[in-house]
């Protein structure tokens, strides 16, 4: 049995129920249905972020794939344009972050399930992870999952979009582990009364105005609106101070947006106070703007890979470009 196929039928047995533990798969998957663990944190040996890695999937084929970058605008397919991972089920909106000198991936499995999936890895390449329900089935869906680590309370923030009151909401969880977690963890973030979808954030330490700022897609596709930015100096919707969601702190659209457009997606860039912004409109290749201040948005010529959508990106090091690589070569 090839990795390939290990990997479709541990997929397969986790969907029937015929796997009640954990399971091996050649090194690539450990399967778990109720979330991954996240083992002893230990110091990032591995140097300074020098490169870029994005995470994507594509509407022809809903797996992962990965490029990579060195100026994080112009980018390669790894593994000669082929999916570096495949699973029996749909593996759209991927998001890769580090903690703790762990990568964790999180993906939406499809169009209407109320499960996210939750991978983690040493490297980039081997995952151990699975299927985590995280709201109850009258809320559908569980669309486009992030994670945010807040350092201060030593947890992960988990957001992503589920039905409330007949419109997309964005819903969160906080975990320490990704143990355990149950749909009655889930709550509201912020509800703006309309469809919102697609919430990604980053913290700002310095500048005028240091804090949260977050990008995501308010309203349908009727509403035709751009992607937007919100400001907040908290991340816990349980601060006084949280103001995500409040209308006062919403900025304007983006500018020479192209529109139908979703799929905002933020990233610093190594060693600098600069940060990128990428969005996915429905009938073209990505767009970007760059900013320094979240107040001014420059549009930039960016070249995606072919049929990417929804993507995210990480700084990586030289040795973490080697190892993918030569596992994936170009």
């Amino acid at each position: 049995m090839n990795r390939k196929q290990a990997l479709k039928l541990l997929d397969l047995g986790t969907a029937m129920g015929m796997i009640s533990g954990p399971a091996l798969c050649s090194g690539l998957f450990k399967v778990n249905n109720v979330g991954a663990r996240l083992p002893d944190s230990k110091d990032d040996l591995s140097g300074t972020p020098t490169a870029y890695l994005m995470a994507y999937f594509k509407s022809s084929k809903q797996q992962l794939f990965y490029a990579f970058s060195e100026n994080c605008l112009s980018w390669t397919p790894l593994n000669k344009g082929n999916p570096v991972l495949e699973t029996s089920v749909n593996l759209r909106d991927p998001f890769i972050g580090k903690a703790n000198g762990k990568f964790h991936l999180v993906h939406t499995k499809g169009w209407d399930f109320p499960v996210i999936h939750h991978y983690e890895s040493d490297d980039l390449l081997d995952w151990v992870g699975g299927p985590i329900q995280v709201v109850s089935d009258e809320k559908k869906r569980a669309w486009a999952p992030e994670w945010y680590y807040e350092e201060k309370e030593g947890v992960f923030y988990v957001f992503w979009a589920s039905i409330h009151n007949g419109h997309n909401t964005i819903f969160y969880l906080k975990t320490k582990d990704w143990k355990n977690i149950r749909p009655n963890q889930s709550k509201i973030y912020y509800d703006l009364g309309i469809d919102d979808i697609d919430f990604t954030v980053t913290k700002v330490n310095k500048g005028p105005k240091p804090g949260y700022y977050a990008f995501h897609k308010p309203g349908s596709l009727e509403d035709n609106f751009s992607v937007a930015c919100m400001y907040s100096p908290t991340i816990n919707p349980e601060d006084p101070n949280f103001s995500f969601g409040n209308i006062k702190t919403q900025y304007t659209d983006m500018p020479q947006v192209v529109k139908p457009i979703e799929g905002p997606e933020i990233i610093q860039l190594n060693q600098e106070d600069k940060w990128y912004v990428y969005a996915d409109p429905f009938h073209q290749p990505f767009v970007a703007w760059e900013t320094t201040d979240f107040e001014r948005f420059n549009p930039i010529k960016v070249q995606p890979p072919p049929q990417s959508k929804h993507c995210s990106i990480l700084g990586i090091t030289s040795s973490e470009l080697a190892q993918l690589k030569k596992r994936y070569p170009v």
